[in-house]
């Protein structure tokens, strides 16, 4: 019995050693426009906004590995970044490869930036084992490896890299017991189907400094793409790879090997009582061991597994032959079954057989049933600058959130699934979509007072009932109803940047850029009118210049003040004050009074600074920023 138990526990470490927790090789529908986002139908997910990353035809190929299939992705410069999710690790060594071929190394910076790396498990933020690029100044680049947040630990590769050229990248992160100890290692080329070499960049958080540690286990991996003033301007990558041996993210073109893509699927959705709709993943396989012999494709618990999108499926496992070494692409469609347990559900469907394994992460939620009744007649009381009170009729839904937002922002629906944390003070609580904040989670009603609000803004307020038992079980209802959604206005001015209340009467179309250094700055001055103020009112103002994307928020813009007190100014010529920075502390800002009618008319100027609004090209707006004295 020892050597027949011993054996098989060899047996079973030689079939862990080829399990790859992600293999990425892009095959989806290439676009000059849509983002790997929308082509991937989610398995990548945005970070933030921005020019997206772009599937384009073709592939990267390297000596020794398995021949590349689907495409590539292209980027470059500043825009969207992305992450794709794997299992949870949390400890050992974690490894990550790809293709990466740079087709236009400018303006890369000789300081460089990263555009890779872990993602902590829950975190869009949190990154680890980062892959770092910098020019070398002789129009090729280097590669480093960082393995935390601070970028004095970033240790540098010595061979430049050509442009034009196709290298393999392998990074290995070990997750260390206690804090400040964990080490990431860079390797450039390495042979394929060799045991792990010398790296050829070694870092640890101890270096310098402080930096993050990975409490809740590595589960993402980023692509993004950096500043546009530090990132290489075009940049390819292909075959990206995940796994826990050296062999998983280096594999042998001739040896065993399965290949399940996607490697996760996600948001699987479903009704108590009901199964969810289905989701595929494709298996295939090559130099499979025996020639002849059968795949065991395995589903977690709350999952099922058929071959057939129609069923029957199947709770256990289900077999799937091979020939001659091979497996074709095969397609194995997955759900959640009735009955399920409540809540959000997760596992791996796991695939086994010719001496090669390969895992599918799987997730999703089995809710309760949706709410009938959609809450009615929410008001808006009690409005002030920056206050009001909220009310509403309940619907038949155990629970309700009222999500507010300023009424110009996009609507954002819950998600069901998630339960989101309520704060009456606006921009404090949870969000289901940018700018939606939920200011009550709860069984009741109003009325209840939200704070921190803009003045002279417009908001819109929506309920939305939702059933929920246990954690991953909320059920929204998301249509709308008699008086909800709802709007109104607080009082006063808004303190938000808008295009209105100017008109320019003797303002320069060009003015001067900044361009590098201090000096050589030439004032900006124009001749304007202020409307819409109070009558016969002293003001404090000060000016900036702002570009459209400081519109609609609190940002005035940059550029240092030109100031002219006209409260007491009664000579020729006028004189002014600079400031650097205007503001209302201090001496950074200057009066005007307005006339009878709630007008003024004078003189205004800023100078620019190297500020990147300043940038030569860019379209800049004069601003001025008023308050009552």
């Amino acid at each position: 019995m020892k050597k027949i138990f011993t054996l098989l526990a060899v047996l079973l470490l030689s079939v862990s050693l080829n399990a790859q927790l992600l293999y990425e090789p892009f095959t989806y529908t290439p676009d000059v426009a849509l983002g790997l986002s929308v082509q991937s139908n989610g398995v990548w997910q945005k970070v933030n906004s921005g020019d997206s990353i772009l599937i384009e035809a073709g592939n990267l190929s390297y000596t020794g590995l398995p021949a590349s299939t689907g495409n590539r992705i292209n980027f470059g410069g500043s825009g969207t970044d992305y992450y794709t999710s794997f299992t949870n690790q949390t400890a050992g060594t974690i490894y990550y490869s790809f293709l990466l071929n740079v087709a236009t190394v400018a303006p890369l910076s000789t300081t460089g930036d990263y555009f890779t790396g872990y993602i902590e498990n829950g975190s869009t933020t949190n990154y680890f084992a980062r892959t770092w690029m910098k020019s070398d100044g002789a129009g090729g680049y280097l590669l480093g490896i960082n393995p935390g947040s601070n970028t004095a630990n970033t240790q540098w590769a010595s061979t430049a890299l050509a442009q034009g050229s196709t290298y393999l990248v392998v990074v290995a992160f070990e997750i260390v017991a206690g804090t400040q100890n964990d080490i990431a290692k860079i390797w450039i080329n390495p042979t394929v189907g060799s045991p792990e070499p010398t790296a050829d960049a070694t870092s640890n958080n101890s270096l310098s400094g402080t930096a993050n540690d990975p409490s809740s286990g590595i589960q993402r991996l980023l692509l993004r793409q950096g500043s546009s003033s530090a990132a290489a301007g075009a940049l390819q990558m292909d075959e990206l790879r995940v796994g826990t041996t050296w062999a998983d993210v280096t594999p042998n073109a001739s040896s065993p090997s399965l290949i399940a893509d996607p490697t996760s699927l996600t948001g699987f959705s479903t009704i108590f009582g009901s199964p969810s709709a289905s989701q595929s993943f494709d298996l295939s396989g090559t130099n499979l061991s025996g020639g002849s012999g059968n795949i065991t494709v395995t589903a977690p618990a709350n999952f099922e597994i058929s071959l057939n999108a129609g069923g029957p499926y199947s709770g256990g496992s289900l077999l799937i032959p091979y020939t001659g070494g091979a497996l074709s692409s095969t397609t194995v469609h997955v759900r959640i079954p009735f009955p399920a347990s409540l809540g959000t559900v997760s596992g791996n469907v796991t695939c086994s057989g010719g001496s090669a394994t390969a895992n599918v992460g799987v997730s999703g939620n089995v809710l309760e049933a949706q709410p009938t009744v959609q809450a009615t007649n929410v008001t808006i009381t009690n409005i002030t600058d920056n206050t009001f009170d909220l009310n509403w009729t309940p619907g038949n839904g155990s629970f309700r959130i009222a999500v507010l937002r300023q009424t110009s922002a996009s609507v954002g629906l819950p998600s069901d699934g998630t339960n989101y944390a309520a704060s009456t003070i606006m921009g404090s609580g949870g969000t289901t979509g940018s700018g939606n904040y939920v200011v009550y989670n709860g069984s009741g009603t109003g009325p209840l007072t939200v704070t921190n609000l803009f003045p002279g803004t417009n908001y819109t307020v929506t309920v939305y009932e939702y059933n929920s038992s246990i954690a991953g079980t909320d059920n929204y209802l998301t249509t709308s109803a008699t008086g909800n959604p709802t709007s109104a206005s607080t009082t006063g001015i808004t303190n938000l940047l808008t295009q209105g209340f100017f008109t320019g009467i003797a303002v320069p179309q060009f003015m001067g850029s900044f361009t590098g250094g201090t000096q050589n700055r030439i004032p900006t001055m124009y001749f304007a009118k202020i409307s819409g103020l109070a009558p016969n009112t002293v003001y404090k103002y000060y000016t900036q210049a702002a570009n459209t994307t400081d519109f609609a928020t609190t940002a005035t813009g940059a550029g240092g003040s030109l100031l002219i007190d006209y409260n007491t100014t009664t000579t020729t010529p006028v004189t002014y004050t600079y400031v650097a920075s205007g503001s209302f502390t201090g001496s950074n800002y200057s009066f005007l009074t307005s006339d009878a009618s709630g007008n003024f008319q004078g003189t205004f100027g800023f100078i620019h600074t190297t500020n990147s609004r300043f940038t030569k090209g860019n379209n800049l707006y004069p601003t001025i920023v008023l308050v009552d004295d």
